[in-house]
């Protein structure tokens, strides 16, 4: 399983677009067939938890952050340096086994190409405004 942190909106449509443009799609989907966007849990988790809560209270409380680097600080009580591959990785490999019931994540998995389907506005708009970082010929 591919697991990214809003990898959603990032991660997945721009290593589709690579692994489809090397012609490798058919040996990366023989080792991994599914792909799960962690924010995505977290939001539908937390919206499963409030909703017992009133209207009055949900406006009184502070927007909660989804960041990955918010999560870990709340669930984990670390602070890290946020976006540095590494950390990255073992720090969101340390929130799931920590904090993912894994039963649950059944409606938030997919194939890696289906998320970029789903998202292809994002891997169009990777296409024409990052190309030089991101969709290098």
């Amino acid at each position: 399983m591919l697991l990214a942190h809003n990898g959603k909106n990032f991660d997945f449509p721009v290593l589709m677009f690579h692994i489809l443009k090397e012609g490798l799609y058919d040996e990366f989907s023989s080792v991994c067939a599914t792909a799960c966007d962690s924010l995505l849990i977290f939001r539908g988790r937390e919206k499963q938890e409030s909703k017992g809560e009133s209207r009055r209270k949900e406006t009184a409380k502070k927007k909660k952050s989804f960041s990955q680097e918010s999560l870990v600080k709340e669930h984990l009580g670390k602070d890290y340096n946020a976006h540095n591959a590494i950390s990255d990785v073992i720090l969101l490999e340390q929130l799931w086994q920590k904090e993912i019931d894994k039963s649950l994540i059944v409606p938030y998995l997919g194939p890696p190409v289906g998320y970029c389907l789903e998202c292809n506005s994002t891997l169009i708009r990777y296409g024409r405004t990052a190309s030089a970082n991101y969709m290098t010929t």
